[in-house]
């Protein structure tokens, strides 16, 4: 579907009557329909409710960018599983730091972002077929927008969410490589944004975002 009939479907009057000229009562057999039927002297004809837009597309294409907010999510659990991994990344094993080294440090917290990942894949999946034609067929079409809009909020919410875990250990492997790495000059752009208020974390402990106070406020 063209970007152009999307937005045409999506500004579309909510009823635009089709006019059908001198239409008789025996083309149709419903009782509901018989009711649209107008005559006069000048002119018989019958005006069908119609919306004139087909909103499944509509609906497809949302669903379709919550697929790929999926994915996005699997990066971003992806790369912070890299950052973790002590073989991959040089770092110490799950970024504990020096003076606890034998700890789970961010290792726990991979589980959070595992869970918000498996809730986005759910949200990926289509719901435009779960409805039926009601009210004797004048309902006839349920592409189910709205709950496909609440889904697709949550799911962006949710990446929201990721990033937010995902600099949090970026934040941490970078304050941990200035320790390592002497011949090069790191960008500081990940601890420049959390610093000073994420400070480095020396031992495990119970780490609670809260995105609605800042989106880099921690409770530690």
């Amino acid at each position: 579907m063209t970007k152009v009939a999307k937005y045409a479907g999506i500004n579309a009057s909510d009823d635009g009557p089709g006019v059908i000229i001198n239409a008789t009562k025996g083309d149709f057999s419903s009782a509901q329909v018989t009711q649209y039927f107008v005559e006069n002297k000048d002119l018989k004809g019958v005006v069908i409710p119609s919306a004139k837009f087909e909103p499944l597309p509509i609906a497809i294409s949302a669903e379709r960018i919550a697929v790929a907010l999926a994915h996005v999510a699997h990066n971003s659990v992806q790369r912070t599983l890299r950052m973790d991994d002590d073989r991959f990344s040089g770092l110490t094993r799950y970024l504990t730091a020096d003076t606890n080294k034998n700890g789970l440090s961010f290792g726990t917290k991979e589980d959070s972002m595992f869970s918000v990942y498996a809730e986005n894949v759910d949200l990926a999946n289509p719901v435009s077929m779960d409805g039926s034609a009601v009210e004797g067929d004048i309902e006839d079409t349920d592409p189910n927008l709205p709950r496909i809009a609440e889904r697709f909020n949550h799911s962006a919410s949710n990446i929201l969410d990721l990033y937010s875990m995902e600099l949090l250990h970026a934040s941490q492997a970078e304050d941990l490589r200035k320790t390592l790495q002497t011949n090069g000059k790191l960008s500081g752009k990940p601890w420049r944004f959390t610093t000073p208020t994420v400070p480095r974390f020396p031992s495990s402990r119970r780490i609670v975002f809260s995105r609605e106070t800042s989106p880099t406020a921690w409770d530690t």
